[in-house]
C-alpha cells in the first residue's frame, strides 16, 4: 500500500489524474455519441442531464480499463492514445451495426473478430476507409509525438516503477474480473447499477439508449442463459411430459412411422423477403413472381424472424431445434456461439430425421467459422457439413463472389446422388448477403427511391436471381425419381430501407419473411389459418403435411403453434385478434400457460436436471 500512497505524493500526479479522468470522459462521450447515431448533443444530455449517475458509474468502469492498460504499457500518453483509438474503433463499429441491423454491439460480437475481412466487406468501402484513415492518422501522430518527446521521461514508469505497475495490474485485473461477473445475482456492481438503470430485456437497442453503451454492454455479458422457471421440479416436468405423451398418442393413431422414399430439404434463403409486404413500397418490377406462384399452390405464409437485418443463425437455431430465443436470457444474443456446449442435449431435426433413416447433411456456401457452424452442426447431429471449400458447385453471379443460389441448389442434388439413404439436407444460402450496392454490372430491375437506391436495386436483383433459381429447383424436384419435400423460408429482411420506408413499417413488417412447403408428390394443401408462424414451427407444419407420427415434444410444439403461432421477445401473435401484442400477459390464459411450459422445457434441457430426456420426451 505504501507504493500506492507514494503514487500521489508529488503534486504533478494530481494534474495527471485530472488529465486521465478527462481522457476517460472523452472516450465515454465518444461511445455515447456513436451509439446515438453520431448525435453529440444526445450524448452530452445523457451524461450531464438525464443519467448523470449512470454516466459516472460507467466512467469509473472505463477508468479501471484505462488503469489496466496503463499498468501494461507504463506510459500515460501512449495509454491515452490506445484508449481513445479503441473507443473510436468500437464507436465506428457500433454506428455501422446500428445502421445495418438496428442493434448495438454485443460482447458476443467479439467472436466475429476472426472474420475481419468479411465484416469489412459487409461494412462497405466508406466505413473501411474511415477506419483506415483513423488508424493511419493516429499511427502517424504517434510517430511525430515520439520524435518530439523522446527525451521526456518524467511521466513514464517503464523500468523505474515496475512494482507500482504490477500492483496496479493485479488490482485492476481483479476489479475487471469482478465487473465481468455482472450478471451474477450477488454482483455488487450490478446491484449499484440496478438502483439507477431501467433495463429493457426485450429491446437491447432501447436498453443501450436508456442506460448507456457501457451499461448495455455489461448487461449483455455472459451470465445465466435462462432464468429459473416458476415451480420447476421433477413433478411439474413429469406432468408436462405426461400431458403431451397423451396428445402424441391421440395424434399418432392415424399417422405413419417412416418417410419412405422421401428426401427432406430445408432451405433458409439469405435475406429472402417479399418487398411488397412492406408499407410504402411501390408494386412494380416484381422480383419474385415465381415465388408467388408456388406459394399459392403450397402450404405457405410468413415467418416471424428473430431480428431485422441480420441474425441468420438465430432463425436457423429455432428452425433446427424447435427452441425459441424468447425464454432465453436477454444476454443470449447468438445461441450457436453462446450455448454451443449445451447443443448436445437439445432436440434437433437432424437427430429426428436420422431416427427415421435419413442421412443428415448441412450445406453452407461460405466458410466454417461463422457462428461456429462446424461445431454446432456436429452437436446437433448432422452426419456431414459441406461448405465453400468442399462444395462441387461453386459458381457465382455477382461481383462479391458469393456462391449463387443456383449452384447451392445443384449441390443438393449432388449430395442426394452420393448417398445410399434418403436425405435430410439443410441449406443456408449466401447469394443475397449484403452489401448490395453495385453488386451487379447491370441492374435489370430499376427501383425509384429517394434513398439507398443502389442498395435496393442490388437487392431486388438478388431476389430476381433467387426467384429464377427457385423455379429451376422446383422443376428439377418435380422430375426427380424420389419424392422431395422442400421447406423454404427467408432468415430476415435486409437492412437497406431508408428512414422514410422504415418509419412507415408497422413493427412486425420488419420481421416478416415468406415461407412455403412444397412436395413433388401431390398432397392435399393444408391451410395455415394464422398465416404467421415462428421458424420453430416449420417442422411441425411438415409433419402435419406428411402425416408423420410425432413425439411428445412435437405434440407440445403443435399445441403451442395452434395457440401462439408466432412470437419473439416483445412480440406475441394473438390468434383471437389476429394481431401482435407486446407482452405475453395480453395473451389468453392458455397461451400464457403454454409459454410457461416452453420456458420449463428449455430450462430443463439447457440448465436443469434433464428430466425430460429420462422421460423420453423427445423420442
Amino acid at each position: 500500500m505504501q507504493e500506492l500512497r507514494n503514487l500521489f505524493k508529488k503534486p504533478r500526479w494530481f494534474v495527471i489524474l485530472g488529465t486521465v479522468i478527462g481522457i476517460v470522459t472523452i472516450g465515454h462521450l465518444l461511445l455515447q455519441t456513436f451509439q446515438n447515431d453520431f448525435d453529440f448533443s444526445v450524448a452530452v444530455a445523457f451524461a450531464f442531464q438525464w443519467h448523470v449517475e449512470l454516466f459516472l458509474l460507467s466512467s469509473f468502469i472505463l477508468f479501471i480499463v484505462f488503469i489496466w492498460l496503463y499498468s501494461l504499457i507504463g506510459h500515460i500518453v501512449l495509454t491515452s492514445m490506445i484508449y481513445l483509438i479503441t473507443t473510436l474503433v468500437i464507436g465506428i463499429i457500433t454506428l455501422q451495426k446500428m445502421s445495418m441491423r438496428g442493434e448495438p454491439l454485443y460482447p458476443s460480437d467479439i467472436e466475429m473478430i476472426n472474420e475481419v475481412s468479411f465484416l469489412l466487406k459487409m461494412a462497405g468501402p466508406l466505413t473501411t476507409v474511415m477506419l483506415g484513415i483513423v488508424l493511419m492518422s493516429i499511427f502517424i501522430g504517434a510517430i511525430l509525438w515520439k520524435k518530439k518527446t523522446s527525451g521526456l521521461q518524467q511521466i513514464t514508469f517503464y523500468k523505474k516503477h515496475k512494482k507500482r505497475r504490477v500492483l496496479l495490474f493485479i488490482l485492476s485485473t481483479l476489479l475487471l474480473y469482478y465487473v465481468g461477473q455482472f450478471n451474477n445475482q450477488t454482483n455488487k456492481v450490478r446491484a449499484v447499477y440496478d438502483q439507477y438503470a431501467y433495463w429493457i430485456p426485450y429491446s437491447q437497442d432501447m436498453n443501450y439508449y436508456n442506460n448507456g453503451f457501457v451499461a448495455g454492454f455489461l448487461y449483455n455479458l455472459s451470465g445465466e442463459s435462462i432464468g429459473n422457471p416458476d415451480q420447476y421440479s421433477k413433478k411439474t416436468i413429469a406432468e408436462i411430459a405426461s400431458t403431451y405423451q397423451k396428445v402424441a398418442e391421440e395424434v399418432n393413431q392415424d399417422r405413419m412411422e417412416t418417410l419412405d422414399d422421401t428426401n427432406i430439404i430445408f432451405i433458409m434463403n439469405e435475406s429472402f423477403s417479399d418487398p411488397y409486404e412492406i408499407s410504402k413500397m411501390t408494386k412494380y418490377n416484381d422480383p419474385i413472381p415465381y415465388y408467388r406462384k408456388i406459394a399459392g399452390e403450397t402450404v405457405s405464409g410468413f415467418t416471424l424472424a428473430p431480428a431485422y437485418g441480420g441474425g441468420t443463425a438465430n432463425s436457423e437455431f429455432e428452425a433446427l431445434t424447435g427452441f425459441s430465443l424468447e425464454p432465453l436470457a436477454p444476454t443470449i444474443s447468438t445461441p450457436y456461439t453462446q450455448l454451443v456446449s449445451e447443443l448436445d442435449n437439445m432436440p434437433s431435426l437432424a437427430k429426428s430425421f436420422k431416427e427415421k433413416g435419413l442421412y443428415a447433411t448441412a450445406i453452407h456456401p461460405f466458410n466454417t467459422t461463422m457462428y461456429k457452424r462446424r461445431e454446432a452442426y456436429e452437436k446437433l447431429g448432422f452426419d456431414e457439413f459441406i461448405y465453400d471449400d468442399t462444395m462441387t458447385h461453386t459458381a457465382t453471379l455477382s461481383k462479391d463472389g458469393y456462391i449463387s443460389d443456383r449452384s447451392a441448389y445443384k449441390e443438393i442434388f449432388h449430395v442426394m446422388e452420393q448417398t445410399v439413404e434418403k436425405d435430410f439436407i439443410h441449406l443456408v444460402t449466401m447469394q443475397n448477403h449484403t452489401p448490395y450496392a453495385n453488386k451487379y454490372d447491370e441492374e435489370e430491375l430499376v427501383f425509384e427511391s429517394r434513398s439507398n437506391r443502389k442498395q435496393i436495386e442490388g437487392y431486388f436483383q438478388d431476389l430476381h436471381h433467387s426467384d429464377l433459381a427457385l423455379k429451376q429447383l422446383i422443376e428439377a424436384a418435380e422430375s426427380y425419381p424420389e419424392e422431395m419435400v422442400i421447406v423454404f423460408w427467408g432468415d430476415h429482411l435486409p437492412s437497406i430501407y431508408g428512414e422514410e420506408v422504415k418509419s412507415a413499417m408497422i413493427q412486425e413488417e420488419q420481421y416478416k419473411t415468406p415461407y412455403f412447403i412444397f412436395s413433388s408428390e401431390k398432397i392435399e394443401k393444408i391451410t395455415n389459418e394464422n398465416k404467421w408462424i415462428s421458424p420453430q414451427f416449420l417442422y411441425i407444419e411438415l409433419l402435419d403435411m406428411k402425416k408423420q407420427k410425432i413425439t411428445p415434444y412435437q405434440a407440445f410444439l403443435k399445441t403451442l403453434s395452434k395457440e401462439v403461432p408466432a412470437f419473439e421477445k416483445g412480440m406475441y401473435y394473438d390468434k383471437t385478434t389476429s394481431r401482435f401484442v407486446e407482452d405475453e400477459s395480453l395473451l389468453s390464459g392458455r397461451g400464457q400457460l403454454l409459454l410457461k411450459q416452453l420456458h420449463a422445457i428449455q430450462y430443463d434441457v439447457i440448465k436443469g436436471e434433464n428430466f425430460l430426456h429420462r422421460l423420453h420426451f423427445f423420442e
